[in-house]
């Protein structure tokens, strides 16, 4: 069936269904093997899709503080592990001003 569609494999078809989740569709347009470089971000078809993608990233950083106050170990696993599934790990670790590796070690 994949390969009726031409899709290479079933984790491609996992990472499209990611962000199409998390609402990052602009990726679909990004050559294969492009990656942005760390500090920029993506480049906008227009001011209203970057201001939507950045209202979108408020919300999610809004959402997170709103639930915590307070960055303890244990609080910050148990909040990934409820939000993994709607925001990217690394976003909710740069909300809560930790590194995505602590909260790998924290997990662990």
């Amino acid at each position: 069936m994949l390969s009726q569609l031409n899709i290479r494999n079933y984790t491609q078809l996992i990472r499209w269904i990611r962000l199409y989740k998390n609402e990052e569709m602009y990726r679909f347009e990004q050559r294969v093997g492009k990656q942005y470089s760390y500090g920029k971000g993506p480049e906008f078809e227009s001011e209203t899709s970057r201001l939507q993608a950045e209202n979108r990233d408020l919300r999610q950083q809004i959402e997170i503080l709103k639930k915590y106050k307070e960055v303890v170990p244990e609080t910050v696993v148990n909040l990934v592990e409820k939000l993994k599934g709607k925001i990217p790990v690394y976003r909710i670790c740069e909300y809560l001003g930790i590194s995505r590796s602590t909260y790998y070690r924290w997990e662990q």
